[in-house]
């Protein structure tokens, strides 16, 4: 599952996925308009749900762009 997030024109992907202990979350930046190539940024989260593991890389994906304005 993913959720797309805008930030100042930039877009990114929060993909999640369940695992034995809760659910996992990954950032990845779309790097074109049609969607099709991505870029990894390293963060990861984790959460006891979906919602939780999001809002935790979230928080990450903030944190990261503030410094490296």
């Amino acid at each position: 599952m993913a959720s797309e997030v805008l930030v100042a024109g930039r877009k990114f992907w929060i993909v999640s996925e369940p695992g034995s202990k809760g659910w996992s979350a990954t950032v990845l930046e779309v790097l074109d308009g049609r969607d099709m190539q991505t870029r990894e940024l390293g963060i990861h989260a984790k959460g006891e749900t979906r919602g939780a593991a999001d809002e935790a890389a979230r928080g990450q994906l903030q944190r990261h762009l503030r410094t490296i304005r």
